[in-house]
């Protein structure tokens, strides 16, 4: 995908995503409300992509990412902020509470690789979590 944007000139964005304190809803509540709450979200960001053009993927444990082909950093934090809204909306715990995530977004530049673009990603997404206090959608 990274190689036909270069080719062509189009934008290619990632989202990667991260569930905040996900250890605690695990400690708290129980590996079966942690399970739910993964699948609540593959399911919000199957219904949140473009099938057939979109990558939504699990990264790993409480990580996913997103590959958006196509779409420019504006588009993107667009659809990054709703997916983050309908998380926290739909993903309700046993006492309440809501969950929400930290989500990081980067446009390829032209030099980018796979693994730089995941890098930066990766770097947004660390700026969302532990520099603008969870729960945030970062930019790079």
């Amino acid at each position: 995908m990274l190689s036909q944007a270069h080719e062509f000139g189009e934008p290619l964005s990632v989202l990667m995503m991260d569930v905040d304190d996900f250890k605690t809803i695990n400690d708290s509540y129980g590996h079966a409300v942690g399970d739910d709450t993964l699948k609540t979200i593959a399911q919000v960001l199957q219904k949140n992509t473009r099938r057939g053009t979109d990558i939504p993927g699990r990264w790993g444990g409480d990580e996913f990412f997103v590959i958006f082909s196509g779409i420019a950093s504006d588009k993107a934090r667009e659809i990054a902020e709703r997916i983050a809204r309908l998380i926290e909306k739909k993903s309700v715990l046993p006492d309440g509470s809501r969950v929400t995530v930290s989500i990081g977004v980067v446009t390829a530049a032209s030099d980018d690789t796979p693994d730089t673009l995941f890098k930066r990603a990766d770097a947004a997404l660390y700026d969302a979590k532990l520099i603008r206090g969870k729960n945030n959608v970062v930019v790079h």
